[in-house]
């Protein structure tokens, strides 16, 4: 779809292997006609050349891409664990936000009966408090997770590897968009308080081949008028 999502750290790593690819970014109002088409019924597809294979699953795919960069650096075998660990962290913060995420969209999954009870008054203020919850605890005890993957490292990125990996590619846009000012009750400056975990995404960010790809949030450039 046109958004970040799941496939953003897909798109980074061909950034990072300097793999050139088109990005086919598939309407909402176009989704129900391919979906049928899909292996899952999900997107994001990957297809190379003449292949005719239709390959799935954001983090296979992340995986698979890691291994184009020629000097293997993306990927390393010598620091899987590291990666795969911090990559694992990461799944386990997109985890704990899920429920502030989707009560709003389907509230009959948390165990109410009215399919609108987020559009009520009482329900405006339950999305309101479990957002806010989650900011004050989950996202706090994440991001002090982040900054001691970044401390012990001593790299500068999430594993301790030389230059950004594929577990990069995971956290900067699971941390930044917590930054970007979209999602109602959780404040763009929700990241101030951990100045090690800014400095990293502004870094990401910095770097050639993703300067400029974004125009808000941390390390999001404005665009020109």
């Amino acid at each position: 779809f046109d958004i970040e999502g799941v496939a953003e750290p897909v798109r980074l790593a061909f950034l990072l292997a300097h793999t050139e690819f088109e990005d086919k970014r598939v309407k909402f109002s176009e989704w129900g006609a391919m979906k049928s088409e899909t292996p899952f019924g999900q997107l994001p597809i990957l297809e190379i050349g003449d292949d005719s294979r239709k390959m799935t699953q954001s983090m296979a795919l992340l995986r698979y891409v890691g291994t184009m960069e020629a000097d293997g650096s993306l990927y390393p075998k010598e620091f899987m664990f590291e990666i795969e660990e911090a990559i694992a962290l990461l799944a386990d913060l997109d985890k704990a936000w899920g429920p502030a995420l989707y009560f709003p969209r389907k509230p009959t999954a948390f165990g109410h009966d009215d399919p609108d009870f987020a559009k009520t008054d009482k329900g405006k203020e339950a999305v309101k408090t479990m957002r806010e919850t989650f900011v004050s605890e989950e996202l706090s005890k994440y991001c002090k997770f982040i900054e001691n993957l970044l401390e012990k490292s001593g790299t500068g990125w999430i594993a301790p590897t030389k230059t950004p990996s594929i577990a990069d590619c995971v956290a900067v846009p699971a941390l930044r968009k917590f930054s970007r000012g979209f999602i109602d009750h959780v404040p763009s400056d929700c990241l101030a308080p951990y100045p090690k975990v800014v400095d990293y995404l502004e870094r990401f960010c910095a770097l050639p081949e993703v300067k400029g790809r974004y125009h808000d949030g941390i390390g999001g450039v404005p665009k020109e008028e």
